[in-house]
């Protein structure tokens, strides 16, 4: 009968466990978004350049590009925070649902990707591989749960369904 009762212990011990880490991981979640999608500032910097057009890689880096900090900072601080939230989720700090849910299904997100990839894209062939791989990865892991929780998402937003399912994704990324 001890025998049965150490085992249901560590038994117990490790549920508990694994619920206050899954917790931990919402509650972490919860609180890294809060900074972004509660501050009114950041917010309309997130409007402003979902809404900013630009001609070519040249006119986006007149725009967004060092030499203009104004620019520069209203883009980076969303392209730095879905960078970081990306790397987060790959190495499982972060909870995908909470974000999925915390973000408005994801919407967010993909819609900036589905804007900044071409650009991301010349960025990576001018200098570092690895930009914005992390929010690379956020993209695709928020919407293949939003194509599987939202039948409308395919519907809905075309241009980034198509991006999603073009298979340009790569699942292994090295910690």
């Amino acid at each position: 009968m001890t025998a049965a009762s150490v085992t249901v212990a560590a038994f117990y011990y490790i549920y508990n466990l694994r619920i206050s880490n899954h917790i931990s991981r919402i509650t972490l979640t919860n609180s890294i978004l809060q900074t972004h999608v509660t501050n009114i500032e950041k917010m309309k910097a997130y409007v402003e350049i979902l809404n900013d057009k630009w001609d070519n890689f040249e006119d986006f880096r007149k725009k967004y590009g060092e030499g203009n900090s104004e620019g520069w900072a209203r883009s980076r601080q969303w392209f730095y925070f879905y960078d970081t939230l990306g790397y987060l989720l790959m190495d499982n700090v972060v909870d995908i649902r909470t974000l999925y849910t915390g973000g408005g299904g994801g919407i967010a997100v993909i819609r900036l990707w589905t804007k900044f990839s071409p650009i991301f894209k010349d960025m990576r062939a001018t200098g570092s591989e690895d930009y914005m791989k992390g929010f690379e990865y956020l993209f695709y892991e928020i919407a293949r749960m939003r194509d599987k929780l939202d039948p409308s998402f395919k519907k809905n937003n075309p241009a980034s369904y198509s991006l999603y399912k073009s298979g340009e994704y790569k699942a292994s990324y090295s910690k």
